[in-house]
């Protein structure tokens, strides 16, 4: 009959510990009593506001810059996909016709910003490394990281 009185015991310890955990956590709110120093959290939020430089939008980028960077985004994506077929041994060959296509659009393109002058010369050399060469797994790789590398560059100049 010692058990009985043991059970007893350990579920009365179980249901007074559920009684102080729940009123510890209803009790959880801080004081809020009209003379006390806490605050509202919402009140402490209306309060803040951001600086004035949150206001002010950045500039507009020139036009040239924004056609830019969305030819360079678009290329290294076309190179990339030209070359991961070979680079990953599910093609013999490259299909050069739109990277030669896309060479000649860097080309023509003018930016204004530094930045995107050298992302532009970046990416037209990673172009001419794989238009006219006899087409290597390396080659594929090596073209593959380039393609990277202008995509870091383009995610720093958008930062």
């Amino acid at each position: 009959m010692g058990v009985v009185p043991r059970l007893i015991r350990l579920l009365a310890a179980g249901v007074a510990a559920l009684a102080l955990a729940a009123a510890g956590v209803a009790g959880c709110g801080g004081d809020s009593k009209p003379g006390s120093n806490s605050k509202p959290a919402t009140a402490a939020a209306d309060q803040r506001k951001p600086p004035r430089s949150a206001e002010i939008p950045p500039p507009r980028l020139h036009a040239s810059d924004r056609k830019t960077y969305a030819a360079i985004q678009r290329i290294s994506g076309d190179l990339r996909a030209a070359v991961t077929p070979l680079a990953y041994g599910t093609a013999a060959t490259i299909d050069t016709t739109a990277l030669a296509s896309d060479a000649k659009t860097l080309e023509r393109l003018a930016p204004q910003s530094g930045r995107l002058q050298g992302l532009r010369q970046e990416t037209l050399s990673a172009l001419q490394s794989v238009i006219g060469r006899a087409p290597t797994k390396a080659i594929a790789t090596a073209a593959i990281g380039e393609a990277d590398r202008v995509d870091d560059g383009l995610r720093r100049y958008a930062a």
